[in-house]
């Protein structure tokens, strides 16, 4: 069924089935959508045309199964590493790192970055939060360095990422503690 309700506390087992072309390569996804039955959208807005269509939207929420189909062996993994920036509240700072899926499938990436201070020593390090990226998509990993309790100085953030590539993606940020 495309469609269906499921009482509180019920389940309904969904069947399906996936036909893979021969020439498949790399990753394709499916999302699987749910939302409450009859709930009231949190809001409507609608927009008119000059030409007098109108267009309507409702913002309800849904929750997001996704399903990855990868054809083994046909991957090609690409990655670019947009953006490193470090983000204060407060006394607690964290780094994002925004990564973009430039292959033909699914990955997770994972990392670190690096704090290195004048003479290059690595002085912190702080693990990015792994994350799936579907292939043309981008995302945050996020490494949370709290307090990072660093001397008065200049220093070097580095993002190292692995994308599942077969080498290493990387960017860099200075930034200065007074």
């Amino acid at each position: 069924p495309t469609q269906f309700s499921i009482e509180p506390g019920g389940f309904v087992d969904v069947q399906y089935v996936v036909n893979v072309p021969e020439d498949f390569t790399g990753s394709r996804w499916i999302a699987f959508l749910t939302r409450a039955e009859g709930g009231e959208p949190a809001a409507v807005q609608e927009q008119r045309q000059a030409d007098g269509t109108s267009i309507q939207f409702r913002f309800q929420v849904v929750y997001r199964t996704l399903l990855v189909v990868t054809a083994k062996g046909t991957e090609e993994p690409r990655a670019s590493l947009l953006s490193l920036r470090r983000v204060i509240d407060g006394d607690s700072t964290e780094f994002h790192v925004v990564v973009r899926n430039d292959g033909n499938s699914f990955f997770r990436a994972s990392g670190r970055v690096e704090i290195r201070d004048a003479s290059g020593q690595a002085v912190k390090t702080y693990s990015l939060a792994r994350r799936g990226l579907l292939p043309g998509h981008f995302g945050t990993l996020v490494a949370d360095a709290g307090e990072m309790g660093l001397a008065q100085g200049e220093y070097l953030a580095l993002a190292i990422v692995d994308f599942e590539g077969d080498h290493l993606i990387a960017g860099q940020l200075r930034f200065r503690i007074e």
